[in-house]
């Protein structure tokens, strides 16, 4: 062993620059695998914590719902939820138990916008950015091109024109022809018509309806069909944390007609903190119809598309409005970290829960159980092309230098140096290259990852378009684990290198190695 390992030392200082390009590989291998760890591990970190923050660390479920939950979700409920948040709130391990109720709707908003009606005759003449001319016998009507992009109208739709004066009930439903071009820049809240489409306005106008416009208001819908959420808001702390997110307005109270909007939402809608909204869906258990209207006490911004376009409500508005008294769709527990998942579910199954319940840990849901082996498969597979792109680059390094030193190993092994000693040196060459490179490429990772666990990454817009609620930014996560990942790969990948060469030389016929020298 002593002289394997002098040779082995000797050898390595007789080519400087070849030895020092393969530690200089070993550390690109090592330093790559170190931060790459870095940034998988704070990134699914992220990512976990997102996705726990829709399902809790453990869930109960109606044992249905389970099996069809994307079409379920509105037809099988937990029942007697203050009883089970009774039994599970002194449960060890548990931080917070939070029921949620899981509901559709159709969202509707009245809005009103003071316009001036200018009537159209033979000798109107008015320039068109899209669309047509009105009809003179049709309802019709067509608005400033302005006016259209701000309150987002399309040629087609429907909008209702009421008189400004309070309490008169005249109205007059007409259809949008086209868009006029805004000719004057103070000018961009007028619509026009025929006099017929106008007529309910006219009989009472004290004004001649050729000299001057009518004051009018618009009046308008905007809908749109959206998913939604009835929550606890004080039971969330460790969950969706809206009142984190909030961007406009307040928290949700634990009760009273209210609703929080997301951002993408809000802005479909043209809605705004203060306002009233409409909801209208079906109830749960007989199928009727449900039509409630809150106000708007706050607009959220999960960063996350799909979730931006969702809305937020108390847990008794979300019974009410599906009729479901002390229902849920789900009990979510939260414990310590998302690891715990495991140990809290084992505490559940041994309270006496009602036979209609259903324990669930994230990693057994649909996608936990797709997302962590796909997640642990990309990791080797990187891991493994490195390996085998710093073993290739070792084995062209210590094949070399048997061609090179065939005589001298033919000289060693007349001495009576045995195969076993002879691949000993150049496996030990390579073991020593790889233990050099693997520590100093951890070492320079660590000392690189520094910025991206202290301030961490962007995701930018990318994180807009992943299916659960992320932060635009990400920080890098150091574990022992990754140290230790990093210093195997770079061992492993020079063993491997390592391997031929050492047989080769192994099995080197000295006489023959002695007659060419």
């Amino acid at each position: 062993m002593g002289i394997t390992i002098k040779l082995g030392l000797k050898n390595i200082g007789r080519n400087r620059t070849r030895s020092f390009l393969t530690i200089i590989a070993v550390v690109f291998c090592s330093g790559g695998i170190t931060l790459y760890s870095v940034m998988f591990e704070g990134s699914m970190d992220m990512f976990l914590r997102g996705f726990t923050s829709q399902t809790g660390h453990v869930r109960l479920l109606h044992p249905k719902l389970e099996k069809e939950e994307r079409l379920g979700a509105g037809r099988y409920f937990l029942t007697n939820i203050p009883a089970l948040q009774t039994q599970l709130n002194d449960l060890p391990g548990v931080t917070a138990v939070a029921p949620r109720i899981s509901l559709g709707a159709f969202l509707t908003k009245d809005k009103k916008e003071d316009v001036q009606a200018h009537l159209l005759s033979s000798q109107s003449k008015l320039t068109l950015s899209e669309g047509a001319l009105p009809t003179q016998h049709d309802q019709e009507v067509l608005i400033d091109a302005s006016l259209a992009k701000r309150l987002k109208f399309e040629v087609g739709e429907s909008i209702e024109i009421i008189p400004r004066q309070a309490g008169s009930t005249q109205r007059q439903n007409l259809f949008i022809t086209g868009f006029v071009k805004d000719t004057s820049p103070t000018q961009t809240s007028a619509i026009y018509a025929h006099p017929q489409a106008l007529q309910p306005f006219l009989k009472n106008s004290p004004a001649a309806p050729t000299a001057s416009p009518l004051a009018l208001s618009l009046v308008y819908s905007k809908q749109a069909p959206a998913q939604g959420t009835g929550i606890i808001p004080a039971a969330e702390s460790q969950g969706i944390q809206l009142h984190k997110k909030i961007g406009a307005g307040k928290m949700l109270a634990p009760n009273g007609k209210q609703i929080l909007l997301g951002k993408d939402l809000a802005e479909r809608l043209d809605a705004k903190v203060g306002e009233k909204i409409t909801l209208m869906g079906k109830k749960a258990e007989e199928g009727g119809i449900s039509m409630m209207t809150l106000q708007i006490v706050g607009i959220f911004s999960l960063g996350n598309g799909a979730q931006d376009k969702m809305f937020y409500v108390n847990l008794p508005t979300a019974q009410y409005f599906l009729d479901i008294p002390d229902q849920a769709t789900y009990l979510l527990l939260f414990g310590q970290g998302i690891w715990s998942s495991t140990a809290i579910a084992a505490a559940v199954k041994k309270r006496k829960l009602p036979p209609q319940v259903t324990v669930q840990r994230w990693q057994d849901t649909t996608f936990g159980a797709t997302m962590l082996p796909l997640a642990q498969v990309m990791l080797f597979i990187l891991g493994g092309l490195i390996v085998f792109i710093g073993g290739i680059g070792l084995l062209n390094t210590l094949m070399m230098s048997v061609l090179e030193r065939k005589n001298e190993i033919g000289i060693m092994m007349a001495l009576g140096l045995s195969p076993r000693h002879i691949g000993g040196i150049f496996l030990f060459e390579g073991v020593l290259f790889g233990v050099i490179g693997a520590v100093l490429g951890v070492l320079l990772a660590v000392i690189a990852s520094i910025p991206l666990i202290t301030k961490g990454l962007s995701f930018g817009s990318a994180a807009s378009q992943l299916p659960i609620p992320i932060e635009e930014s990400f920080k890098g996560v150091l574990t022992p684990t990754g140290i230790i990942v990093g210093l195997l790969v770079g061992i492993l990948s020079t063993v491997v290198g390592a391997l031929w060469p050492s047989y080769k030389a192994s099995q080197t016929d000295p006489i023959e190695a002695l007659r060419k020298s």
